[in-house]
């Protein structure tokens, strides 16, 4: 008998121990088991809640504070090549004024979606798209990211993260990084009655949940109007007494 073949044999011989000690049946053990399992998962959603409900805070406080400043953000990227950026959405407020923008990069318009991924480049809703090249767009994001009392907010920002640091775009530390799905998190545990043990909801089904009507998913400058849209929608909701 190899060390594995021990190992797993003692292992047999404690759960074993326990189900006689106990007079379990196998069934109640595998229920017993799936029981703890659940009881676990209970446990992580409990904290990510409280790791929500922190943020929940921080947004709700700085959208009503017109000091604050906001960059909502979105990329889209080739569905062949995730390196190859060819979509960002920029909706901001800088001095309490909010603007959107959606720009497509000069030097990759004709690597087009649309396979996996829809294709709604050429519809942007609200506004006029600019086309720059990728050097000029670098330069654009830099320098808005180095606006003061700045928050960078994006669904699932980790990812549009990953994606500023493919262009060599690194987020100051000064930034404060708000993820509308951890915001959402705690809005569906007050509002909604939900305790979801993940807090990966797509756009689509966050603003569904918001009553938000929304046109044109996957153009990069759709989403990020979007995506602030929702986040007025939830800190709106919002009051001191929640937290």
């Amino acid at each position: 008998m190899n060390r594995l073949q021990a190992k797993k044999a003692v292992n047999v011989s404690r759960h074993e121990q326990k189900r006689i000690r106990y007079k379990l049946t196998p069934e109640e053990v595998k229920a017993e088991r799936k029981e703890r399992k659940r009881r676990a998962a209970i446990q992580r959603a409990e904290k990510k809640l409280i790791r929500a409900k922190g943020e929940a805070l921080v947004a709700f406080q700085a959208v009503s504070n017109p000091s604050c400043n906001f960059l909502v953000i979105d990329f889209e990227a080739y569905e062949f090549n995730q390196k190859i950026i060819t979509e960002a959405g920029i909706t901001m407020r800088i001095n309490g004024e909010w603007d959107y923008h959606h720009y497509r990069i000069k030097n990759f318009l004709h690597l087009r979606n649309g396979r996996f991924v829809p294709d709604e480049a050429d519809n942007f809703q609200f506004g006029d798209s600019k086309i720059v090249t990728k050097i000029a767009f670098i330069s654009i994001l830099k320098k808005i990211l180095k606006t003061p009392n700045l928050h960078l907010v994006g669904h699932g920002v980790e990812n549009e993260i990953k994606y500023a640091n493919v262009l060599g775009i690194p987020i100051p530390k000064d930034v404060t990084v708000l993820d509308t799905q951890n915001v959402f998190s705690f809005f569906q545990s007050l509002f909604l009655k939900e305790i979801s043990n993940s807090n990966n909801i797509s756009l689509a089904k966050m603003l569904t949940h918001l009553n938000i009507r929304a046109f044109c998913l996957h153009n990069a400058g759709n989403d990020a109007r979007y995506t602030s849209e929702a986040l007025r929608e939830m800190t709106n909701k919002f009051t001191l007494s929640n937290f």
